[in-house]
């Protein structure tokens, strides 16, 4: 206990951590096959470290509390990783395991206190936020199908060679049906621009773009110029007021109010209570022997 509890020891953990983490770095570079032999040698040593580290940690706290512990979790992953991919070094299939040493970074980070709460406290509200991604979606789906009721089909239009919105008379009074023919007899070309409203998925793709604000003006001005199914959009300065307009502003700013702000602050809110959650175990568990820790794990897990 007072072994892996020692600072010393905590430290010398901490810099065979970032050791390991350098040598990793160099195996992805060429280098000599001495250099190479001296960096395997190197990794080989900071593996039997590590493996000794795992038994002594599951030891002193139990294999229950060390299972139930994310840090720990990731530590066993690195290590199991790491000793695999140095037995089955030539073999095809299990050399790609290599790649999982790159989580050594986040076992790095681990070691510092904040890091370590952090971690544990995102891997805790990881069933929050997938109740917050639930309704994101379920909200993006419904935005969606009332987006491909109305704008379905109206974002098609006559363009120019620099694709540019034409207008002319003809285009202006064209009937359904009838504007992609005046396109081809005014010299443009009929162009579906993307995203649109077209179907259920590209309007779920339409609305992506839009959470992410970049660019979506532009799914705003073509839901502001359309006039209908196939019928030539109009620039709103040349078509007046239209009801599709106000209709777009009441659209686009709800769905940006419900699925970019309120759900961004929703998952925010989600994190931090479990954030403060876990300092608040963490601090109840540290003045607890082992054998009361486990109780108290065992107690959470069956709550839950």
């Amino acid at each position: 206990y007072w072994t892996v509890h020692h600072p010393i020891y905590e430290l010398v953990n901490t810099v065979l951590i970032a050791v390991s983490v350098v040598i990793m770095g160099f195996e992805f570079t060429e280098w000599g096959e001495a250099h190479a032999m001296e960096l395997e040698a190197a990794t080989i040593t900071i593996t039997v470290f590590f493996v000794l580290d795992i038994f002594m940690t599951a030891h002193v706290k139990g294999p229950l509390e060390y299972l139930l512990t994310p840090t720990h979790v990731l530590d066993l992953l690195v290590v199991v990783a790491t000793v695999a991919s140095l037995i089955a070094s030539d073999a095809r299939g299990l050399s790609g395991l290599r790649a999982l040493r790159v989580l050594r970074i986040f076992q790095l980070l681990s070691e510092f206190k904040q890091m370590r709460l952090l971690l544990e406290c995102l891997s805790a509200s990881i069933q929050g936020t997938f109740t917050v991604f639930f309704f994101l979606g379920l909200f993006m789906f419904l935005f969606a199908i009332l987006g491909v009721a109305i704008y379905g089909g109206a974002f098609t239009r006559c363009v120019d060679g620099e694709n540019e919105l034409m207008y002319s008379e003809a285009l202006a009074s064209c009937q359904r049906g009838e504007c992609e023919a005046v396109c081809f007899k005014e010299g443009g070309s009929w162009f579906n621009p993307a995203p649109n409203f077209d179907s259920t998925p590209e309007g779920i793709w339409a609305l992506f773009v839009i959470t992410s604000l970049e660019n979506w003006q532009e799914v705003l001005y073509n839901a502001v110029d359309s006039r209908g199914v196939l019928l030539q959009p109009i620039q709103r300065e040349r078509l007046g007021w239209s009801w599709r307009q106000d209709f777009s502003a009441v659209y686009f700013a709800a769905f940006i109010l419900v699925n970019v702000i309120l759900m961004t602050n929703l998952f925010v809110g989600v994190v931090c209570s479990e954030f403060q959650m876990s300092k608040r175990k963490k601090e109840r568990l540290t003045n607890l022997n082992a054998e009361k820790r486990e109780w108290v794990l065992v107690h959470d897990l069956l709550v839950q």
